[in-house]
Formats: C-alpha cells, sequence, structure tokens
C-alpha cells in the first residue's frame, strides 16, 4: 500500500517534531489545565522554557492541549483562536518568547454552533448535525483547511493534532450514510497529492485558480492523529502530511498506558510514527 500511494517512511522518519524532546501539556501532564499560580498560560509556558533553558532541559518543541481554544454546544470546537483568558498577547507572543520553539497543537470535533460554518454566519460550507449525540459539524470544502492551516503558521504551529478522531467518524450520521465523505475530510485536512483547487486569498478575498498541494503540504504542517481506528491510520496511507498518531492511551498511572507493542508495530509498517 505504502507502494501504491507512494508514501514515504523516511518522511515520518526524520521529521523534525518526531526526533526531538516535547513538552505536553496532554491530559495526565502537569500542565493540563493548570498554569502557574495567579499566572495565565502565557507566563507559564514562557517561564517552562526559561526553566529548562536555566536547567539545561532540551525541548525543542511543546504541546498544547485542548485548554486553549473557544468551545461551543457538545463541547466541539466554535473557533479554533486563542482565548484571551488563556494567551492575552496572543500565541504568538508566547512563541516569540519561547525562543520560536514549535508548536503541536490540539484539535477535536467540530461544534454545531462553529463560527466557522455558513449556517453560523462563516465563511466555509459544513454539514451541521446539532441533534446528532452532542450536536457535531463537519467542514466539506478544502478552503477552509487551507485557511485554518495557513492563519496559524503566524503563531507557530508545526504540528496539528487532530484527536477525537472516532467521535468525528461515529457519532455522525453524514459519515456513517456515506461511502466517500470520511475519507474526503481526511484528504482535505492533510493529502500532500497536487491538485487545481479554487483557493481563496484571505487578505484579499479574490479566488484563484492554484495548482498547488492542499492544506498540509502547502504550509509545512504534518499531522499527528489521535483516538484514531485502523480505519483512519489506514486512510493515512494516503496522506504524507501524516507523520506521527497517539499510540498509547493518555497518561494516567494504571491504565495500560505502556501496552504500546501492538499499536506502535501497527503504525511503523504504515510509514507513521508512534508518539506516546
Amino acid at each position: 500500500l505504502l507502494d501504491r500511494y507512494q508514501k514515504s517512511k523516511d518522511v515520518a522518519f526524520s521529521d523534525f517534531m518526531t526526533n526531538y524532546l516535547q513538552y505536553s501539556t496532554d491530559n495526565g501532564a502537569y500542565s493540563y489545565y493548570l498554569t502557574e499560580e495567579n499566572k495565565t498560560y502565557e507566563d507559564t509556558m514562557i517561564d517552562v522554557k526559561k526553566y529548562a533553558d536555566k536547567v539545561g532541559i532540551p525541548y525543542r518543541q511543546w504541546l498544547m492541549d485542548s485548554w486553549w481554544y473557544f468551545k461551543g454546544t457538545g463541547d466541539g470546537v466554535k473557533n479554533w483562536t486563542a482565548m484571551p483568558s488563556i494567551f492575552p498577547n496572543g500565541i504568538d507572543y508566547v512563541f516569540d518568547n519561547t525562543g520560536n520553539m514549535p508548536i503541536v497543537a490540539h484539535n477535536r470535533y467540530w461544534s454545531a454552533n462553529t463560527d466557522y460554518a455558513k449556517q453560523n454566519g462563516g465563511e466555509f460550507d459544513f454539514i451541521i448535525e446539532p441533534d446528532s449525540h452532542q450536536g457535531l459539524a463537519m467542514p466539506t470544502e478544502q478552503r477552509f483547511w487551507d485557511y485554518l492551516m495557513s492563519s496559524s503558521l503566524e503563531w507557530g504551529l508545526k504540528v496539528y493534532e487532530q484527536d477525537w478522531l472516532y467521535n468525528e467518524f461515529s457519532e455522525m450520521n453524514c459519515t456513517l450514510e456515506s461511502a466517500t465523505l470520511a475519507r474526503q475530510w481526511l484528504v482535505q485536512m492533510g493529502t500532500y497529492d497536487l491538485m487545481t483547487t479554487n483557493c481563496l486569498d484571505i487578505h484579499t478575498h479574490t479566488h484563484t485558480n492554484k495548482h498547488v498541494g492542499t492544506a498540509a503540504e502547502r504550509n509545512g504542517i504534518t499531522i499527528q492523529y489521535c483516538m484514531s481506528w485502523p480505519r483512519h491510520m489506514m486512510q493515512s496511507i494516503e496522506l504524507q502530511a501524516v507523520t506521527q498518531a497517539r499510540a498509547s492511551g493518555d497518561y494516567h498511572p494504571g491504565n495500560g498506558q505502556w501496552n504500546i507493542g501492538l499499536s506502535s508495530m501497527f503504525a511503523h509498517a504504515i510509514g507513521v510514527r508512534p508518539t506516546k
């Protein structure tokens, strides 16, 4: 399959973000929804970098988990931008003050009231299912992913982490009723294939036809899958941008988090680096 879809293991194995130590704020980490006393996350992360430099901990990247963006109905994503209470001066300020340390940024399923959807006054095509389970939505056009990735470069995004993959898939009716929609969703998010697409210039709001790679490739961003089923992982064979995937559960004692042999072998076989 790797040969058929021309996916190279070398891309994942040489990815900067899979080869160096990361400071994580994922579920189970000390800084998961927790800051220094009387300080914001902005202050805390800058202090973490200062302390690491002082004592010689060689962090080369950091992961910001789900605590940083706006959430809507069903606890899904309303707007994938930083809340002022989290980063008063913006993520780009933290990026500048941590020595431009690259960021792995968490994302989850889209809320039915997401700001990006045309149904809610936004600019992009979404399928909205307010009555399905938690009330979810799914983007359906390439233009959305191009905008999301390109607008995030300025604040240091290097890896886009798509978490809650199986929820976005299994808890919507549209993905279960279509043979192609789920593939379209993942391919638009991260394909490396070249295609002619009608692009929106986010500065001039004019449309031009460009023969360019899609969202992740165009912006030099790689993708991490999280809470993926084997079907998601198999789809990644078609996507060179997917260089890594979670191979364990969250970091809590006693939950079998070190039983990562089989999942790591599976990831390796399909050109993906397992992350713990």
